[in-house]
């Protein structure tokens, strides 16, 4: 982006200019997710709340997680939901739609989905198991806070330590009722996305372990994928 050209001015204008560009410095310039971010806004993944406001160390809630899980893999089918506590009129409708009828989230016994409760790390490994089709991993080494995982989540948990895709803490504990942040989901999520392509164009010299591609006009070359290419809905009839 050019430039703004700035003509003679007074002292108190170039200062005004000075503390516009201040503001503008978005909140994750030296976190320690600032690459995560950083990739995240130049592929228009996430927005932020303006003025280079995204709060990484907020704890993210259900309904956010979903419309960050449902931009990486673009999803467009939407179910017919009837939560009791989600408004057909909310801001987050047709994302919980989109997630249910991906099958990745389900709601609580009493009907109701909860988008405003934090997402915990045991729920978010569940999640993203589901939607990445994962295959389970048995025999690989459990934290020592195995025992606490409730069983809905173990499988999920498990695997996806052994596969590497999430990391427990340096005490040997997993921690899965604690919050997830901001920051933490999006280093989750693309744990397990690797390269994700939500954009057309041509790219080359790719090597990674997954890669997610979402829009249709993708062209691969010279790349390597060792693990899994998901192929997602977003592509709809286009060609890759």
């Amino acid at each position: 982006v050019p430039a703004p050209l700035i003509s003679a001015a007074s002292a108190s204008d170039s200062k005004s200019v000075a503390l516009s560009t201040q503001q503008q410095i978005a909140d994750y310039s030296g976190h320690w997710a600032q690459k995560d971010f950083q990739s995240w806004v130049d592929k228009g993944l996430i927005l932020g709340y303006g003025n280079g406001i995204y709060k990484p160390n907020q704890e993210i809630n259900r309904a956010e997680w979903v419309t960050l899980v449902n931009r990486v893999f673009n999803l467009q089918e939407k179910a017919e939901i009837g939560f009791t506590d989600v408004s057909t009129i909310g801001t987050y409708y047709s994302d919980i739609q989109k997630a249910t009828a991906a099958g990745y989230v389900t709601g609580y016994s009493d009907g109701t989905f909860r988008p405003a409760q934090q997402v915990s790390r045991q729920e978010a490994a569940v999640m993203l198991y589901r939607l990445f089709q994962l295959n389970s991993s048995v025999g690989t080494s459990a934290p020592k806070d195995a025992a606490d995982l409730p069983e809905w989540s173990q499988e999920a948990v498990l695997s996806l330590l052994g596969e590497g895709y999430l990391q427990g803490y340096t005490d040997g504990s997993f921690k899965g009722t604690q919050a997830v942040t901001r920051a933490e989901a999006l280093r989750m999520i693309e744990k397990l996305g690797g390269e994700i392509t939500p954009k057309s164009g041509s790219y080359s010299g790719i090597n990674t372990r997954n890669m997610v591609i979402s829009s249709p006009g993708v062209e691969l070359k010279n790349s390597t994928i060792s693990g899994n290419l998901y192929l997602t809905e977003g592509i709809a009839e286009g060609d890759i």
